[in-house]
């Protein structure tokens, strides 16, 4: 246990010394500039309130207040002051302004006592208290928190060096990529960072992935592995970009854009597809953007509480390597004994080796994927996008929902800007497929009198009932029984919950919840559109299986 933590300080002074911040040690000579611990605490706030940020420095080493390049040990208090409050004020300006800053410590741990560095321990939260965890187990959370640590140490930097510094840009929004006269469009928008005045692009990197239809369903099945096979195609500095070639047919090009400055590269957009079609075109809107912590319970002044995996597991950035297990102790008052015991908040660890898939970003590849195979061209948005595309234009509108739920800083799939685009594609006799977990089901939903008329009297379609599915069956046998991932895995986000529909008037069942259960996807023909809609996300079940319940409807 004593190797881990002090391994930490001498692997630091190892790197250093020789170096002229370390020039008395020997060693491999690389001056390096700080050394920052992370760490999370233990303990339990009675009222349920947060525990919050705890910085740690010391001042005095050896009977030493000063480094060994002579600079005074109080730069390591001016550290952790910079960094904490980094730190707690953007968590306050972004996930919940109650975040506690616990205050600063001079004291003599060794992994701030001992590096001949500037050195801090920042204790972030109490990760067995569950106002902590409930935003600790969001990955927004995470990547403010990251971001708010690197500006810290930027700032650092220029406190102590007089290094200027430029902040890395926020991901775009607002993502189109539209086929155009046989070419691929682009269109976005940079993300302001309100906490930061220098994160501004000064130009973007468009990277480009090309598959066949048929490798479509492979690509999707292998998610820490898909994002592969993108090259660097164009740095642009407009918002606004062609491609050079046009559109092959039989091709599916799916692109993403990265925001790009002095200081670095932002995370990627989400990745939007797009390919040629002889039939007409169809446009998919993305409205899965939702990435949060497990749904929990009792954070107001309970003797109990915790995280509902049963309800929803919430949905991971990507990928996730940090998940273990479902909690197993949901009493406050179930004490630490030892580590097969830890008392309130453990969990079990029967996924402890598992990398598991979250949202990726990456759906729209599938339904391109199907539609071209039908003969469709297909274009793609993100959400905040739609405005800029005109929907009207396609005959086949295709909304994929994935398992986006309101609350927080995001919204139901169904709203009024998903309301008129169907009509407008209603209007002009087209097809309607919509898809996702929390369609009808979603409190956003179900309370408002307007998204209810216009789910009953333009989709069709009427919510019956929530369950855990297994898995879905094909009414008519054209489809195969599919599997559906109720459990976090390596392929694709768990379902743990999704909507049974019901259908009136000239109607038809597609698909049934296996074992005989309710109707799962619901195909409304009339004389002037046609509207499929889907209980649960409809790239759940695989290319072929979507493909051969969607062949008869296109």
């Amino acid at each position: 246990y004593k190797d881990d933590y002090t391994s930490r300080a001498i692997w630091v002074n190892t790197l250093s010394g020789g170096s002229e911040v370390n020039p008395f040690m020997s060693g491999y000579g690389v001056p390096v500039d700080l050394s920052l611990a992370l760490h999370t605490d233990a303990g339990v706030a009675v009222t349920d309130s947060i525990i919050g940020t705890l910085a740690i420095h010391t001042t005095r080493s050896g009977g030493r207040n000063f480094l060994a390049d002579g600079r005074s040990r109080y730069i390591n208090r001016e550290l952790c002051d910079i960094i904490q409050s980094s730190v707690v004020e953007d968590l306050r300006s972004v996930m919940d302004s109650s975040w506690s800053r616990r205050g600063m410590w001079d004291k003599s741990y060794f992994e701030c006592r001992e590096p001949e560095v500037p050195s801090m321990i920042l204790e972030l939260l109490s990760h067995q208290n569950l106002s902590d965890m409930r935003l600790a187990l969001d990955p927004m959370f995470r990547f403010v928190v990251a971001r708010a640590i690197y500006k810290g140490m930027l700032t650092f930097f220029k406190a102590t060096k007089g290094d200027d510094f430029t902040v890395q840009p926020l991901p775009v929004k607002q993502f189109s990529a539209v086929n155009e006269g046989g070419y691929a469009k682009l269109r976005w928008s940079p993300t302001e960072d309100t906490l930061e005045d220098s994160a501004v692009p000064q130009g973007y990197v468009i990277y480009r992935r090309t598959v066949n239809p048929s490798e479509a369903s492979d690509m999707m099945m292998r998610c820490p592995d898909r994002y592969y096979g993108f090259v660097r195609e164009a740095y642009v500095t407009d918002t606004e970009y062609v491609s050079p070639e046009p559109l092959e047919k039989g091709k599916i090009y799916s692109y993403k854009v990265v925001a790009v400055n002095s200081g670095g590269a932002s995370f990627p957009s989400e990745v939007l597809s797009v390919c040629a079609g002889e039939k007409g075109n169809a446009l998919a809107i993305n409205c899965f953007d939702r990435i949060s912590a497990p749904e929990f319970y009792g954070v107001t002044d309970s003797l109990e509480g915790g995280f509902m995996p049963w309800v929803d597991r919430g949905v991971g950035y990507k990928r996730d390597i940090s998940y273990a297990g479902d909690q197993m102790s949901f009493d406050k008052s179930d004490a630490y004994v030892d580590d097969d015991n830890p008392g309130f908040g453990a969990s079990w660890n029967d996924f402890d080796t598992l990398v598991a898939c979250g949202n990726t970003f990456d759906y729209t590849l599938m339904h391109a994927a199907v539609l071209s195979r039908a003969g469709y061209g297909f274009s793609s948005c993100s959400r905040d996008a739609l405005e800029q595309v005109s929907s009207g234009e396609y005959r086949v509108l295709d909304v994929i929902g994935g398992k986006q739920k309101s609350g927080g800083r995001y919204r139901a799939v169904l709203g009024r800007d998903i309301m008129d685009a169907v009509t407008e594609t209603v209007l002009r006799h087209g097809t309607i497929i919509m898809s996702g977990s929390y369609l009808l089901s979603d409190p956003a939903v179900k309370d408002d009198a307007e998204l209810n008329h216009f789910i009953g009297n333009v989709l069709k379609i009427n919510y019956l009932s929530t369950l855990s599915p297994s898995g879905v069956e094909s009414v008519t046998g054209e489809a195969a029984f599919s599997a559906l991932n109720t459990m976090p895995n390596r392929n694709f986000y768990s379902l743990e919950n999704c909507d049974a529909v019901d259908g009136f008037g000239r109607d038809r069942i597609l698909l049934r919840y296996s074992n005989h259960g309710p109707s799962a996807c619901q195909m409304y023909e009339g004389k002037e559109y046609k509207v499929v809609v889907a209980g649960f996300p409809l790239e759940a079940m695989g290319y072929n299986h979507l493909y051969m319940t969607l062949s008869s409807v296109l």
